[in-house]
């Protein structure tokens, strides 16, 4: 079983973990607005109080985010994912925001980001 975390949990996020947690993988999220969350806890996800401690707790994070400035602080911030996540720790992310910061690779280094 996969302990997946998803960041942003809107529509695609919701569906994402929806899916996974259908697969019975491990689903960990965080969403900035806590009232997405509670629909998902009740189908059996894990509630993280912020990006990093998600990415602590995960295998992989996909993010599900609505621009760049979000990526930026929920994925690379100081309390972002990156910072939490095991070195080499695959991240995916949604194309909306094309973001070139996680290539090559999208892989977490020792540093806290994707190199």
């Amino acid at each position: 079983m996969a302990r997946v975390g998803i960041l942003g949990v809107g529509k695609m996020g919701s569906a994402f973990a929806t899916n996974l947690l259908s697969k019975r993988n491990e689903v960990h999220v965080y969403n900035r607005s806590k009232d997405r969350l509670r629909g998902l806890i009740a189908k059996g996800a894990i509630a993280h109080p912020s990006p990093i401690e998600l990415g602590k707790s995960v295998d992989v994070v996909i993010t599900s985010l609505p621009d760049q400035d979000v990526v930026d602080n929920m994925v690379m911030g100081d309390s972002g994912a990156l910072r939490g996540m095991k070195k080499g720790a695959p991240l995916g992310r949604d194309e909306y925001h094309r973001s070139r910061r996680f290539y090559p690779g999208g892989r977490a280094s020792e540093e806290g980001g994707c190199r």
